[in-house]
């Protein structure tokens, strides 16, 4: 009976809505078709657009690229769940829709297909358009089969995540961290014993919020020679604060997660591996929300249950050697790298501070020419992640890696830390910069893997050397 009823009215209220916008209803049908041709006012006909509903093509448009934010107690200001909540904040969605600020994915169309895309298709965004334009109409809530169009749309977007099982091991923050109701973003570091007494194979890690209100985004990382013990040890409350950077060299990056993120699973007979007696170390960003809030987040780890053939390590781009003039506006900062061995990309994370205000990564080979990796046209320190290929891409040795990030040093910069202006050099405190781009990659072979490695850790040993060679302020 509460099925029909609530049938009747929704058939009831758009057919009212429809009626009063002109919209024609075809004799013995319940349901909306497209309107008919009509004339202009030059006498050529011109097909109407199909009449856009919540139950039809929005609902499953906001579950897939929205909810994960904008749900209750989620982390974006307001929610859109449900038929009277996406109806009143439909402007406000369509203006930041158009705008491009939303959903908050920051690389362009120009990089590598990546997954769990947040971008709005075009045709998702003329279908958001229509919807508000002919009267944000709710639809029927039911499909023929009886099941409801949330069910069935719930249903769909589960079955797209994927389903790793049971974790091996889970560690939770050890202690709830309290989040104040207003003041700046807090960048938290919590070592967390894994008392591991020998090496793991890493798979895939899930992370779960505490509180989504607050959570911005979180990293892992693993950290075998106790510094951030010991930064943690000299604070009272859980963890120790810092901006810019962890403090110390972790033995191993273990990925992050960011809102609306799915899990990181490499393929089989491809992990991370992490040492025995590693400290797990979790980089969580909390945003205020307005209220004060007690995290206790938590992260799932899957561990390789295949022998692993590949294992993925870290690839470090970076040109340390940074000075950003004062009143400099556009700034370009390069950085270049050939690969000395074939390698196998399996995420990219490029990593700056407030001044940035572009990323473009490329690969050029010396035979086919350049090829972009991934573009963030506007860069935002607070939306930072491990962007994943969707299908691991493979590049030759002698393939050229460049890096170009861009910076406003000036005083229309809203974000910039220093006002006025003044000279901004590589450091790891907010009020500095960087411009660094983390690989995630795998070699055909072991040799080529400790090659890589040292290959690597030369080039940035020799960066640093120049850096250094240029007393700031004389470069």
């Amino acid at each position: 009976m509460l099925r029909e009823l609530t049938y009747c009215l929704s058939i009831i209220v758009t057919l009212s809505s429809l009626l009063v916008s002109g919209v024609h209803i075809a004799s013995g049908q319940t349901g909306i078709r497209q309107q008919p041709d009509a004339a202009d006012s030059s006498g050529n006909t011109k097909t109407m657009a199909t009449v856009r509903t919540y139950h039809g093509e929005i609902e499953p448009l906001l579950r897939a690229h929205c909810l994960e934010c904008h749900r209750e107690g989620g982390l974006a200001p307001f929610s859109l769940e449900g038929f009277a909540q996406a109806k009143a904040h439909a402007l406000t969605s369509l203006q930041m829709i158009q705008q491009g600020s939303m959903p908050p994915w920051p690389p362009s169309a120009r990089g590598l297909p990546l997954q769990h895309e947040r971008r709005l298709t075009a045709t998702e965004q003329q279908h958001f358009a229509e919807w508000v334009q002919q009267g944000r109409l709710a639809g029927d809530p039911f499909l023929p089969n009886g099941r409801t169009t949330s069910e069935a749309v719930g249903q769909a977007i589960q079955m797209k995540r994927p389903s790793l099982g049971e974790p091996d091991a889970v560690f939770e923050l050890p202690s709830s961290f309290e989040v104040p109701a207003e003041g700046d973003d807090i960048y938290l570091y919590v070592p967390i014993p894994t008392g591991w007494t020998k090496h793991q194979w890493i798979q895939a890690i899930e992370f779960e919020s505490g509180v989504a209100s607050v959570v911005h985004h979180a990293s892992f990382m693993a950290d075998t020679s106790g510094t951030a013990r010991e930064m943690d040890a000299e604070t009272t409350e859980l963890g120790y604060r810092r901006y810019g950077g962890s403090g110390f060299t972790a033995s191993s990056t273990l990925g992050g997660w960011a809102p609306g993120a799915q899990p990181m699973a490499f393929p089989s007979g491809v992990a991370r591996k992490v040492d025995r007696g590693a400290d797990l170390v979790l980089q969580m960003h909390y945003h205020p929300s307005g209220r004060v809030e007690h995290d206790r987040s938590r992260i799932k780890i899957h561990f390789a249950k295949e022998p692993v053939q590949k294992q993925v390590v870290e690839l470090i781009m970076a040109n340390l050697d940074l000075q950003i003039p004062a009143d400099r506006a556009a700034h370009r900062h390069v950085a270049e790298y050939v690969l000395p061995v074939d390698v196998t990309i399996y995420g990219i994370a490029p990593h700056a501070h407030q001044v940035a205000t572009s990323v473009l990564i490329e690969a050029i080979d010396f035979e086919t020419g350049p090829t972009i990796l991934l573009e963030i046209p506007r860069w935002n320190m607070n939306w930072q992640q491990v962007y994943v290929p969707r299908t691991p891409l493979t590049l030759r040795g002698g393939t050229r890696l460049r890096t170009t990030f861009v910076y406003n040093n000036s005083s229309s910069n809203p974000r910039n830390p220093h006002q006025p202006p003044q000279d901004i050099f590589w450091g790891e405190q907010t009020s500095d910069e960087m411009g660094v781009v983390f690989f995630d990659v795998t070699t055909n072979t072991p040799e080529d893997l400790k090659f890589l490695q040292w290959h690597n850790q030369n080039r940035l040993t020799a960066s640093r050397e120049e850096a250094a060679r240029h007393p700031r302020g004389k470069n």
